[in-house]
């Protein structure tokens, strides 16, 4: 039996995947908007007193980190599998959750891709754009926060990819299906853990971590509402991986786990604290 063709272009893909993002865009726009019109006086946005301010080191840091990143990169193979096992839990959420055809993982893969984008956009630049306009030394400090959180995110989700070197689950259809992209660009073993959901996950708990402690959209019920939406988009994403088989259900709760921890731990006892 000859495998199921693909007959969806990758212009009708990408034009879908572009409307998806205008939509959320006018949708993000909206919101904030909306939120500023309903106070009379907007408190002005600054870095509390209490905080720790970044120093130096902290850009030294998150530059050693991204050049770690990079040398793993360029210097570890990853052409041969290690780790290439299932285990009973990874297995049951393939089977309920994978699509079944290649037209339907490909269009998963590239909702992934949207909506992560979805979660990285606003944290990085709405409300870095929010805090610039009011306070740029604001923008400057939170931007220093936010790239040492992707910093150290993207260097743990690099090394252990490299190090596990985990069959993704597209791995069992590479004889019939050798012209997947997993298949034949090396990526095959790179599926520990998931960097779609580390870097959704991250960027989320970023968001939540400044609307928490910051009136970015002016009120409450709108920061709540903006970090529920990017934690709703990363959980989204992480399913999206799955169904995709670009990775198994470990893979994403892994990948979900360390972006919190880079996105909300590290900034929250780095400079903000835990008392609000």
């Amino acid at each position: 039996m000859e495998p199921e063709r693909c007959d969806i272009g990758p212009r009708d893909l990408y034009a879908e995947a572009v409307r998806s993002v205008l939509i959320a865009i006018v949708g993000v726009t909206a919101l904030s908007a909306t939120a500023r019109a309903q106070v009379v006086e907007e408190p002005r946005l600054q870095w509390d007193d209490e905080w720790r301010v970044l120093e130096p080191w902290d850009w030294v840091a998150a530059g050693i980190l991204s050049v770690g990143t990079l040398t793993i990169a360029l210097a570890a193979d990853s052409d041969e599998g290690f780790w290439v096992r299932e285990n009973a839990l990874d297995q049951a959420v393939h089977r309920g959750l994978h699509a079944r055809t290649p037209r339907g993982r490909r269009v998963a893969s590239i909702l992934s891709d949207v909506t992560r984008g979805l979660v990285l956009t606003p944290a990085i630049f709405v409300d870095l754009g929010l805090a610039a306009r009011s306070n740029p030394q604001l923008a400057i400090r939170l931007g220093g926060a936010s790239v040492l959180a992707f910093a150290a995110s993207t260097f743990l989700m690099t090394g252990a990819k490299y190090v596990f070197r985990r069959e993704r689950p597209i791995g069992r259809r590479c004889e019939e299906e050798s012209e997947d992209a997993d298949c034949s660009s090396g990526t095959r073993y790179r599926s520990f853990f998931s960097g779609h959901a580390a870097m959704a996950f991250t960027a989320a708990s970023l968001t939540c971590t400044y609307h928490n402690r910051m009136p970015l959209y002016g009120t409450r019920a709108a920061d709540i509402a903006a970090c529920t939406t990017a934690m709703g988009f990363a959980t989204v994403t992480a399913l999206l991986r799955i169904v995709a088989e670009k990775h198994h259900f470990s893979d994403v709760v892994v990948g979900a786990i360390v972006g919190f921890l880079s996105g909300f731990l590290l900034p929250t006892s780095v400079y903000f604290g835990f008392r609000r």
